[in-house]
């Protein structure tokens, strides 16, 4: 008690009153842990800190870094004709095939870009579906996570090599909100069916196949509805 009476001195003596009346009511573990059939069996202490609680929280809502970044580069597009966008081929060069024009398809190459802009190694491949075997995968969209699509000449059921990735940022209805890279050739927001998704004039037809987030990275299953009108029809492509 020699610790408790040095604390005592320094609350005061009303609030030391007090510790003392918790101390004289206090029952020790033992005395009442065999006396119940509802009590712990063992006195281990599991802490709640508030202030931690709140701040884990604010944490896990808080927007990923790669989302911000993505959010940055709304209004990129590809230049028609012999001119390049050059933001474009700098998402290019984050990628093994290092393309030099912006008329090499470019999402993978985006959502590459974004990762490597806060540290985080994405898949260094041009193809879309090299996200497809990248991080930690989901049936379920998590927020920010990458949507991996993949195609097929319509009506035969089987896979022609192409896809689409790009980022989960919402719903609309049943549609997902994506956030991605050479859709219609630019960086914008597009609402897709995960089941079934169609590239203009070409008779294409896709799905999502995965949807995946770095490994570490905490799942937030909540996606937003935003406000206003999201394209329904925006090519992938």
């Amino acid at each position: 008690m020699k610790y408790w009476e040095s604390v005592f001195k320094m609350i005061g003596s009303k609030q030391a009153e007090l510790q003392k009346e918790v101390f004289r009511n206090t029952c020790w573990w033992d005395e009442v842990s065999q006396k119940s059939k509802d009590f712990l069996p063992t006195p281990n202490v599991y802490h709640w800190h508030p202030v931690a609680f709140v701040e884990n929280m604010r944490e896990m809502n808080k927007e990923p870094e790669w989302i911000v970044i993505a959010k940055g580069e709304i209004g990129q597009k590809g230049i028609k004709g012999d001119k390049d966008n050059l933001r474009i081929v700098e998402y290019h060069a984050t990628t093994t095939l290092k393309a030099t024009d912006d008329e090499v398809a470019w999402c993978s190459s985006f959502v590459n870009w974004c990762f490597r802009q806060c540290g985080i190694d994405g898949t260094g491949s041009a193809r879309a579906l090299s996200w497809e075997k990248w991080g930690k995968k989901y049936d379920s969209p998590p927020y920010g996570s990458v949507a991996v699509i993949a195609y097929e000449n319509d009506g035969t059921n089987k896979r022609n090599g192409s896809g689409h990735v790009g980022f989960v940022v919402g719903k609309k209805g049943n549609r997902i909100i994506v956030l991605g890279g050479n859709q219609s050739d630019s960086v914008r927001l597009n609402a897709y069916d995960p089941n079934s998704i169609v590239v203009k004039n070409l008779k294409w037809k896709g799905m999502v196949v995965a949807y995946v987030l770095p490994e570490n990275e905490i799942a937030q299953f909540e996606l937003p509805v935003p406000e206003g009108e999201i394209d329904e029809l925006g090519d992938t492509r």
